[in-house]
């Protein structure tokens, strides 16, 4: 796979898939085997699926901004930020208030032209000033 098709696949992934809720694209990316670090029980696109409708499910009036896309012959990382009005956080401050990781790397591995690896890393410095801790 070339890297502009890692690429491509990222793109696909954060501004279609996540973005426009196009889920029926997924099975055209991803291996019947794929694993999701998000889904311990399922495997594949059904695990991909799984793991969007359960976070875009969870923000109303969603919206992706990607920020950046890097790319090689057999990964992709896709760094984005996303905003809209979350119904479940992940937990509350000190003060109470909702803390909702909005910055996201995912990062995809791919294997004969397909998605095979997922997994996603949370911005820690932007989680830690929602959280009110110090971060210089």
């Amino acid at each position: 796979m070339t890297a502009e098709r890692c690429e491509s696949v990222m793109r696909t992934y954060l501004t279609e898939v996540i973005g426009n809720q196009r889920l029926n694209l997924i099975p055209s990316f991803t291996a019947e085997d794929m694993y999701d670090h998000t889904q311990q029980e399922l495997s594949g696109p059904a695990a991909l699926e799984a793991h969007v409708r359960f976070f875009s499910d969870n923000i109303k009036n969603l919206k992706v901004d990607v920020i950046e896309v890097l790319a090689a012959d057999d990964f992709a990382v896709g760094i984005w930020k996303w905003s809209g009005e979350t119904i479940n956080a992940m937990g509350l401050n000190h003060s109470g208030e909702p803390i909702m990781p909005t910055h996201v790397a995912s990062i995809f591995k791919f294997k004969d032209d397909m998605l095979v690896h997922y997994q996603p890393y949370l911005d820690a410095i932007h989680l830690l000033t929602q959280v009110g801790a110090e971060t210089s």
